[in-house]
């Protein structure tokens, strides 16, 4: 194929410079060609090799090979320099870090003799490649290094890429608010400098930035603006970037679909281009989202064409990757073996590429490929390998897989105190962790979720073992300590400005105001899209607080602690009802008091979690379509056999029941259920994420339920800037469907007509209920 050369370059300039940079004995060459070894013309070259697409930089390698040599030959010092430096950007620019360090080390040799502005231009690069290869300590010292030089010389052009530099190191170290002071200068300068695509990196990268700050909206506002930057310098590269970019904030907001459109939008171009690495990640992504989605075969066969690619770019990480996902993939569609010979695979590749901390994932994936296929014995051996990186990898999720996993594998074996302790040490990793600052934003509601099913599996073991304070301290650890991760706010904030708790409350009523809307959701598109809404306005919220934390230290977002039994703020009239919904049980937990003591016990359902979501579905299908009254009697029956049947026994003398949903079980229409036990008309019935706290100056003798009209009522499980005040709820007769008309459920002898209307702020499913 004929190589695309740069203006000013011939055919034969690049035959003689390909060879030169080939040759292992170069003098034959270099004595052909004497006129050619002048440091104008080869000034001139380098200056050519600019704003290249990658295909033609992975051409032209060998030939700015052999233009160092001819730089070495001339004695430039400048010419050295600016030689070695180039050839790096192209390694840097095609994510290649195979034979760089020797170039390194004879440019850091070189830069001290160079000019100030060639030793701004080198000491960026030396720090860009430093980043790359994981010494951030390196990195920073030379950007600020060539910073300083830059500033010296008053260049604004130079100024502007050392202050980009600077504004990525400073976002790998996690410190984002920096990083967007530094770039938004950097944009400043090369704006300044009349630099266009200095402009557009700046735009590009603050997107990035803004993303990881949950501000979604800024981000797709900086990638909209980068683009034209991008066509007006004719870089076709960077305007892929931008689409592909573009895609990633609609992944991380949950809009899938218009996260795969981005992608296949953005993937022709990087074809074009020949940047195979920008192909196999937007293929990555796609694969991801299509498993997420429960696409498994067009996910399998993405993933198949990914790990071909990847072994092509010699990334064995990304090898790795793809058959770690792929090992998932299959224990999803219950392929046991080949699951598990995939993740071995996965550890393999990982161990081999030197990645301690992924190989130990994927052991996990592999041990939990052994569980399923009641190999416990293998899954405790292949597990025990991965507790010597517990410490040093100082990773929450994998401590909390860990010890989820380990304590499955006791149970199974009957080994039933390692079992229980497993599991406690599971559940108090969880209750401890703070949140989930080193996920991608992306990737935090899938962690979260298995972070539920995981707690909702320990509750339904001692369910089955009939330790019911046990399964109780489980809920209360995990489940009803639901928001652990989603950053508490505290009662006050004195150190706030105005503008900050303004904001802080507008975040809060949107994520209110998005769940709502939720709850009204009635298509499965709209129930889809509603759900993604709130779970942007919740990790939106989420990253404010935790951007007002890092601002000031004193600032502490505490996490409630685990509530014990005999904390319930609860009369003899009053029954607490937790359930637990994992993969294939339903577990019940009730408490009660009676003549003064304490009274916990409960019971453990084989149902799958999906049937009970479907029955679920269909009954909020049947009260929106108004359907006969013997149908909904039906469906809901079911409900009520499962939900509510197995306490029956302790509904006596009750008046007051306080249901704590769990997962899918927020969906439930409660309401529906009435027409199946002649007490619950009398009941006050109160929905709450978790057990109620108990109140301050109130003790649970002189705690007496309201002598009211039956209602309905939500306690949120989320606070308010102001503290932990009772959020009111409105609008419940028309939230999830439940009653679809007032007039409709007089019949059904439903009082919820009679209530006042509140705010019903739905719990969204994102979180870990």
């Amino acid at each position: 194929m004929q190589p695309t050369l740069p203006k000013g370059w011939t055919q034969e300039t690049y035959q003689w410079l390909r060879a030169l940079g080939l040759a292992s004995d170069p003098a034959p060459l270099l004595r052909q060609h004497r006129e050619w070894q002048r440091a104008e013309w080869v000034q001139q070259r380098l200056d050519a090799l600019q704003g290249l697409a990658p295909r033609e930089l992975r051409q032209l390698l060998p030939c700015v090979r052999g233009l160092i040599r001819i730089a070495d030959r001339v004695g430039d010092r400048d010419l050295r320099c600016y030689a070695r430096q180039r050839l790096l950007e192209f390694h840097q620019a095609l994510y290649d870090l195979n034979g760089v360090l020797p170039v390194m080390r004879q440019l850091e040799l070189i830069i001290p003799q160079a000019t100030l502005r060639r030793q701004v231009q080198g000491r960026r690069v030396v720090a860009a490649l430093y980043d790359m290869q994981g010494d951030s300590e390196r990195a920073v010292a030379q950007a600020q290094h060539a910073l300083r030089a830059a500033q010296t010389l008053g260049d604004l052009r130079l100024l502007s890429q050392c202050e980009y530099q600077l504004a990525i190191l400073y976002y790998r170290q996690g410190d984002l608010e920096r990083s967007v002071q530094v770039i938004q200068r950097s944009r400043t300068n090369a704006q300044q400098a009349n630099a266009t695509i200095g402009v557009a990196e700046a735009w590009l990268f603050e997107g990035v930035l803004r993303r990881a700050r949950g501000e979604y909206d800024l981000a797709l506002e900086a990638y909209r603006n980068a683009r034209p930057y991008y066509e007006q310098a004719n870089f076709p590269l960077g305007v892929a970037r931008c689409i592909a970019n573009t895609g990633l904030v609609y992944w991380t907001m949950g809009f899938y679909e218009d996260a795969r459109t981005h992608y296949r939008e953005a993937m022709p171009l990087f074809q074009q281009l020949g940047s195979e690495w920008d192909v196999a990640t937007c293929m990555l992504n796609t694969a991801i989202l299509l498993q997420q989605d429960g696409d498994f075969d067009e996910a399998m066969t993405l993933y198949q064409e990914v790990s071909k690619r990847y072994e092509a770019l010699g990334d064995r990480e990304g090898v790795a990757y793809c058959f770690q996902n792929m090992a998932s993939t299959l224990l999803r569609q219950q392929r046991f073996e080949e699951a598990t010979q995939l993740a071995h695979r996965a550890i393999l590749a990982y161990s081999q590429a030197g990645n301690l901390p992924m190989a130990s994932h994927a052991r996990l994936v592999k041990t939990e490929t052994l569980l399923r296929q009641n190999r416990s014995q293998e899954a405790l051996q292949t597990s025990q390998l991965v507790q010597s990186n517990l410490q040093t990898l100082n990773s929450p999720i994998l401590q909390i897989d860990y010890h989820y996993l380990r304590g499955d594998a006791y149970a199974r074996l009957g080994r039933h105190t390692d079992a229980s302790r497993a599991f406690k040490q599971c559940l108090t990793q969880l209750q401890q962790t703070p949140a989930l600052t080193g996920v991608p934003p992306e990737e935090v509601s899938i962690y979260l979720n298995r972070f539920r099913e995981q707690a909702a599996s320990i509750i339904g073991y001692y369910g089955r073992r009939g330790e019911w304070r046990q399964a109780w301290y489980a809920c209360q650890m995990s489940k009803g300590n639901a928001l652990r991760l989603a950053w508490q706010a505290p009662r006050r904030y004195p150190e706030l400005r105005p503008t900050e708790r303004q904001r802080l409350d507008a975040l809060r009523r949107r994520y209110e105001e998005a769940a709502a809307r939720e709850s009204r959701a009635r298509t499965p598109t709209q129930q889809r899209r509603s759900r993604r809404e709130t779970e942007r306005a919740l990790t939106e919220w989420r990253a404010y607080q935790r951007q007002l934390a890092a601002r000031y230290p004193r600032i502490r977002w505490q996490q409630p602690e685990p509530l014990a039994p005999d904390q319930l703020p609860i009369d003899s009239q009053t029954l607490v009802v937790e359930y637990a919904l994992a993969d294939d049980t339903l577990t019940l937990i009730w408490t009660r008091r009676e003549s003064g003591r304490l009274r916990i016990g409960g019971a453990v359902q084989q149902v799958p979690a999906e049937t009970i979501r479907s029955t679920i579905q269909q009954l909020l299908s049947l009260l929106e379509r108004e359907a006969p009254t013997q149908t909904v009697f039906r469906e809901s029956r079911k409900l009520y056999d499962w939900l509510i049947r197995p306490i029956e026994a302790q509904l006596g003398g009750i008046q007051r029941l306080i249901v704590c949903p769990h997962g899918d079980l927020h969906a439930t229409p409660w309401g529906a259920l009435q027409r199946w036990s002649r007490a619950i008309s009398s009941w006050n019935v109160s929905l709450s994420a978790a057990a109620p706290p108990p109140r301050r100056g109130r003790s649970p003798s002189r705690w007496r339920s309201a002598k009211r009209r039956p209602r309905w009522s939500w306690q949120s499980p989320f606070r308010n800037s102001e503290g932990n005040r009772r959020i009111p709820v409105r609008g419940l007769v028309r939230c999830r469907a439940w009653f679809v008309k007032r007039r409709r459920w007089r019949r059904f002898g439903d009082a919820q007509h009679e209530s006042s209307e509140t705010t019903k702020p739905a719990a969204p499913l994102f979180c870990n209920r």
